[in-house]
C-alpha cells in the first residue's frame, strides 16, 4: 500500500458468525484490496470465500470488525444506502448468475443502470456500452433478445459477467465465474474480464478452485491462510488446528 492512499477495500479484526454457529465462519486480522488491482482469491469449498465476498461488498456484516469501502464503513450506512452504495460501485458475478428471466439477455446486462445514476452516467450510451460488453463476451446479437433461459450455461455466466461490468464500478466480484466454461472458453472470459476491468479502472477479486488462472493476477491470496476461525476455535477447545 502506498503511504497516503486508502485502499479501495479493507477489513480489519473482521470477525463473522453464522446465527447458530458454534464458531466464527471468518476471523481476519487484516486484509485489503487496492484500487484497479487484480485479485484471485482462492480455498477449498466450505472456508468462507463467498462469504466473505459478501462482506466485501456489504451485503452481509461481520458480528465484529471494521469493513470499508473507498474509506466508508459498510457498517455506518443505514440498509438503504448500503444497497445504494452497492449498485454504485460493486459489480457482481454471482455463482448462480441471478439473471432475471423475464427480461431479455440486453435488458439483464442494462439492469445495473436502472438501479443506479452514477453507473448510468459512466457508461454513456448505456445501450451501445451493454452490446459493445455482449460482442466481447462472444455473445452474438441473435441472442440478445432472447430470455436468459433460452442460452447455455456458460452463455448465462457471460451476460452475468457483462451486467456486472457495465458502468465501470469501482469493484468488481466474481465468484467461481469460470465454473461451467470449457478450457478455451474460460481463457477467453479472463482474457476479457481482465481487460474489461483495466479499460475501467476497476479492481476485481476473482475467486476460483482453478490455480491454473492465478498467475494471470497482479496478486493472489490463500483464504485459508488469512483466515484464523480454525486456529482460533482449536485454541478455545483445546483441538490441535
Amino acid at each position: 500500500m502506498t503511504a497516503g492512499t486508502e485502499p479501495l477495500v479493507r477489513c480489519q479484526g473482521l470477525r463473522f458468525r453464522w446465527p447458530g454457529a458454534a464458531q466464527d465462519t471468518l476471523a481476519i486480522d487484516h486484509f485489503e484490496v487496492q484500487a484497479g488491482s487484480t485479485l484471485f482469491l482462492h480455498g477449498p469449498s466450505g472456508c468462507g470465500k463467498s462469504t466473505l465476498l459478501s462482506i466485501l461488498a456489504g451485503v452481509l456484516q461481520p458480528q465484529s470488525g471494521l469493513v470499508t469501502m473507498q474509506g466508508q464503513a459498510w457498517s455506518a450506512l443505514p440498509a438503504g444506502r448500503r444497497d445504494q452504495r452497492r449498485a454504485d460501485q460493486v459489480g457482481y458475478v454471482f455463482q448462480q448468475f441471478n439473471l432475471l428471466p423475464y427480461l431479455s439477455v440486453l435488458d439483464n446486462v442494462l439492469l445495473p443502470c436502472r438501479f443506479s445514476a452514477v453507473r448510468r452516467q459512466a457508461a454513456g450510451d448505456a445501450p451501445a456500452a451493454a452490446r459493445a460488453l455482449l460482442q466481447r463476451m462472444d455473445l452474438p446479437p441473435a441472442l440478445w433478445t432472447r430470455e436468459p433461459t433460452a442460452l447455455s450455461v456458460g452463455q448465462q455466466q457471460r451476460v452475468a459477467a457483462a451486467r456486472a461490468l457495465i458502468g465501470r464500478p469501482a469493484l468488481v466480484i466474481a465468484d467461481e465465474p469460470t465454473s461451467a466454461l470449457d478450457e478455451d472458453l474460460r481463457e477467453r472470459f479472463v482474457d476479457v474480464l481482465l481487460q474489461a476491468c483495466a479499460d475501467a479502472g476497476s479492481a476485481i477479486v476473482f475467486v476460483s478452485h482453478d490455480q491454473r488462472l492465478a498467475d494471470r493476477f497482479g496478486q493472489r491470496a490463500s483464504l485459508p491462510a488469512l483466515n484464523r476461525a480454525a486456529a482460533l476455535a482449536a485454541a478455545t477447545t483445546g483441538a490441535p488446528a
